[in-house]
């Protein structure tokens, strides 16, 4: 799903995996897509409310370390509590730290359907680029 020329997300199919490709304006900007695009291959994200929320406080050597260990800790709440994100409120962020809040709720089998078990995030073919007008990022995930 592309949600503006500004900021967005698409999926990216590949032989064994499947990845996501998000953008923005911001380092920021592209963070939060890539939250939504890893969401919107566990499940429809438009079906998801931001009704409660789980802390994140993660640091990395740079920002595509950074970013895995953002998508793994969104997985993780997934995994361990049935936590769907519907959105990623980011309070401070640099290059190496990020601060903030994962929006959403709980699963709940009768408006959540699922679609793939999303296993791991993994550093295959992750990247990081500042275009200068646009941040782009690409990460794949084990499915």
């Amino acid at each position: 799903m592309e949600t503006t020329a500004e900021a967005g997300y698409r999926i990216l199919e590949h032989p064994a995996d499947i990845g996501i490709e998000a953008w923005g304006t911001t380092l920021s900007e592209a963070f939060r897509q890539a939250v939504n695009g890893l969401m919107a291959v566990i499940t429809d994200p438009e079906k998801v409310h931001p009704s409660e929320e789980r802390e994140v406080h993660l640091t990395a050597d740079d920002p595509g370390h950074l970013l895995v260990r953002l998508l793994s800790e969104a997985l993780f709440h997934f995994d361990a509590g049935k936590f769907l994100t519907s959105r990623l409120s980011i309070r401070e962020m640099s290059g190496t730290t990020i601060a903030g809040s994962l929006l959403g709720e709980i699963l709940d089998p009768s408006r959540h359907v699922l679609k793939l078990d999303v296993k791991a995030v993994t550093y295959h073919q992750l990247s990081v680029v500042d275009e200068g007008s646009m941040v782009r990022v690409r990460v794949f995930f084990d499915i």
